[in-house]
Order: structure tokens, then C-alpha cells, then sequence
């Protein structure tokens, strides 16, 4: 639904300009190498529908700067709505970097600037869901990837974002965190997802 939109907001000339400029040689076959080892999902095997796992601390781009640090450091609102873009469109959506690059030249790298008015102005309709098993539930039903806000102490130690990707047939939710592979693997209740967060949107 928001391919066209999103395509259409990703061609301006800053982007561009930051593409091209961006890549030379050497650093376009570390990324190669550093793709070949990736812990998160080949953008070659994004499907509509599934959640991939984009993790910013990935070596392949965790040292790029953004914001005030690095993906590694504060790309969390970055890599949740690269996977939201992905849940929707697949291999059609913008990576990682290209999102966290218009983030960054549209003065969207404070995080829940990017993942609500950011990510409406790349075409996705954004709606807060109330924080109880029932709405998150049917949010998932429908298809919609969500997101959460989650308080320190958490999930990590600082406030972050995930996130929720489905229900697993134990009927725990399945977290996609970027900063942690350990607690992507791991299965969460919805009492405690809703204990931990501090707002949750969904996307279409």
C-alpha cells in the first residue's frame, strides 16, 4: 500500500547525494564482506508479511554515523520502521541505511519524530493502539506491524524501540529488538510487552 509513496519520497536529491557519495570501492566490498556475516535478514529475502530481523548493531553499517553517535548506538527508531516498511512491502522497501539516510536529512533522527510523522510522510498510516492484550491482539490479526516504545529496564537498560512481529503458537508475542539478538530469540508474554511499554503504534 505504501510502495509508491515511499519510492516517491526516497528519490529527492539529498538522499541521492548521499548515496553516491557515500560509496567508493574498499568500502563498497567491506560492506560485501560484511553482509556475507550479517545477523540480520538479506534485504534479498524480504517477504510482505514477515517481520525481517535488522539489527543496528550489525557490522555491516554499526559504525556509520547517525545522529548524535552511530547506528549502532542510536539507530533503534531507524531499523524498527525498516522493518515495518519491510512487513508491508518486501523486497520493494527501502534497507536500512537508505531509511536511516532520509531519516537524517529530513531532521527525523529523534526516534518518535521518525516512527510517527516521519513514517507518515513516507506514506504509512500511523495509529496508536491501546496498551491491552485485546487491541495489540487484533492489531497483529490484521497484519499490521507494531511498534513499541519501551521504558528502561526493560528491554535494555535506556528507553528503546521494538518490534512486534506475531504471536507464536504458545501464544507469546514475537519481538523483533534491534539492539539484541538474545531478546529477539526469546518469546514475550503480552502482560509484559504492555508492562514495558510506554506507547504503541501500528502501521499500514
Amino acid at each position: 500500500v505504501a510502495a509508491i509513496a515511499v519510492a516517491s519520497a526516497f528519490a529527492g536529491g539529498a538522499f541521492t547525494h548521499f548515496i553516491i557519495g557515500a560509496y567508493d570501492i574498499p568500502r563498497t566490498h567491506a560492506a560485501q564482506v560484511a553482509q556475507a556475516n550479517s545477523m540480520s535478514t538479506p534485504q534479498s529475502s524480504w517477504t510482505a508479511g514477515t517481520t525481517p530481523q535488522v539489527f543496528q548493531t550489525d557490522a555491516q553499517w554499526a559504525s556509520r554515523p547517525y545522529g548524535s553517535g552511530t547506528l549502532g548506538s542510536d539507530g533503534a527508531a531507524p531499523a524498527c520502521l525498516t522493518m515495518a516498511l519491510a512487513k508491508l512491502s518486501g523486497g520493494d522497501a527501502e534497507g536500512f541505511v537508505a531509511v536511516a539516510s532520509w531519516a537524517q536529512a529530513n531532521g527525523y533522527a529523534e526516534g518518535h519524530a521518525l516512527l510517527t510523522q516521519g513514517a507518515e510522510e513516507l506514506g504509512l498510516a500511523v495509529t496508536p493502539v491501546c496498551a491491552d492484550e485485546m487491541s495489540l491482539r487484533a492489531e497483529i490479526n490484521r497484519g499490521r506491524p507494531d511498534r513499541c516504545a519501551t521504558a528502561a529496564e526493560t528491554f535494555q537498560v535506556a528507553s528503546s524501540f521494538v518490534v512486534i512481529a506475531s504471536i507464536d503458537e504458545y501464544g507469546k508475542l514475537v519481538v523483533h529488538d534491534p539492539l539484541s539478538a538474545h531478546n529477539t530469540d526469546k518469546h514475550w508474554t503480552f502482560d509484559y510487552v504492555i508492562d514495558a511499554s510506554e506507547s504503541i503504534w501500528s502501521y499500514r
